[in-house]
């Protein structure tokens, strides 16, 4: 019988990738923990992505932590702020960062952050420092496309002082009445729609290949209709993604990410130094370890981007090194991927919980959120 070639990634040498696309996680971490049960006993595996998630997980402190991605300049994003982190004060840190005003980015990190870096990451910050300056949360591909909505498109539906009202009651029924009277229009519909229609994305936010197995024929029309539960169903004083959606900044960074509060900063400091990185693809990664290897993954969406038969390939490969009862979770935008039938007998859904979980999202741009298990043990 032929061997069975391995699995690769498909996506991972798109030129995309070769840049920062995300420069803060778009998933909610504290979901994440909970739907994974995250504790002192976990060897974790969580693609790097932008790095804060990894680091918000890292409170739960569990026994070890592996940050994966194939893309290098993730990775260094990462590294890059566990340097600021452990180099600078809070109010440095967040500022070197770009959640708070700073002229002295490029400084900071020539004179404190830099040493702290490897070889191949300083290289890689020495030749962009256009993002250091800028503030490096700010400049993923994604953000960018969220900064041309703010100040191309949203100024054609509403004013500055709208947008800030509206981001600013904390009465459901009172905002309900102003989205209604004052929000809700022709244009905001329109507008929207299109520029997150699958067209503007995949020029500016995205890419096409993220699109390559998408059904849905109007997204826009799909993100216009999460945007709308986010502002009414969520307090947008305390929903961080959407207040960068809309505003661009976190006005209390105490109710911002996790990895940028005051009162997280030395905690950070010390639950961030179990956190290894490593280079590489999912299916290649997983080749490389042992049964029961891992007790718990955190995958982001990672499974939009494949077919449903690599799908079903990965999560055997996944279930192959993780101990039974281990968790893992993760996040349909929107293409539906969840456990087939065909593992039934391998992994366990927990279609409740996941449900529960996604109905507390404040990172309300996904479809679906799913925790599954390996069978064996108690999930």
């Amino acid at each position: 019988m032929r061997a069975r070639a391995p699995l690769r990634s498909t996506v991972k040498d798109r030129p995309v990738f070769q840049k920062i696309v995300y420069s803060q996680c778009w998933e909610d971490p504290v979901v994440a923990a909970d739907g994974l049960e995250l504790g002192p006993d976990d060897d974790l595996l969580c693609l790097t992505s932008a790095g804060c998630n990894v680091m918000a997980l890292s409170l739960r402190r569990p026994k070890s932590i592996v940050a994966l991605d194939f893309s290098a300049a993730q990775n260094a994003l990462l590294e890059l702020k566990l340097a600021a982190l452990r180099s600078l004060s809070w109010g440095e840190y967040v500022a070197f960062l770009g959640a708070r005003p700073s002229s002295k980015r490029l400084a900071r990190y020539r004179n404190r952050v830099r040493p702290e870096l490897r070889d191949e990451v300083r290289d890689y910050f020495d030749a962009h420092p256009r993002v250091l300056a800028r503030g490096v949360i700010h400049t993923g591909r994604f953000q960018r496309y969220l900064r041309t909505f703010r100040t191309a498109i949203l100024p054609l539906i509403h004013g500055r002082a709208t947008v800030e009202e509206m981001m600013s009651i904390e009465d459901p029924d009172q905002r309900a009445r102003y989205y209604q009277e004052s929000w809700e229009n022709r244009r905001w519909r329109s507008l929207f729609t299109v520029f997150f229609g699958r067209a503007v994305m995949a020029r500016l936010g995205r890419d096409p290949v993220f699109f390559q197995y998408v059904d849905q024929k109007n997204i826009g029309a799909e993100f216009l209709g999460r945007a709308r539960w986010a502002l009414l169903e969520t307090d947008p004083r305390a929903n961080h993604f959407l207040q960068y959606a809309m505003l661009g900044r976190y006005p209390d960074l105490e109710r911002g990410p996790i990895y940028l509060r005051e009162s997280n900063f030395e905690a950070l400091r010390s639950s961030t130094e179990r956190i290894r990185i490593a280079q590489g693809d999912l299916e290649g990664f997983l080749g490389t370890l042992a049964p029961g290897a891992l007790s718990k993954l955190y995958l982001s969406d990672l499974f939009e981007w494949v077919s449903a038969d690599h799908h079903e390939e990965m999560l055997r490969a996944i279930a192959a090194v993780t101990r039974p009862g281990g968790r893992f979770v993760y996040w349909n935008l929107l293409v539906p991927r969840s456990r087939p039938d065909s593992l039934a007998e391998l992994i366990d859904v927990h279609p409740e919980r996941s449900r529960e979980l996604h109905d507390r999202d404040l990172a309300f741009v996904y479809g679906s959120f799913h925790v599954e298990s390996v069978r064996g043990g108690e999930a």
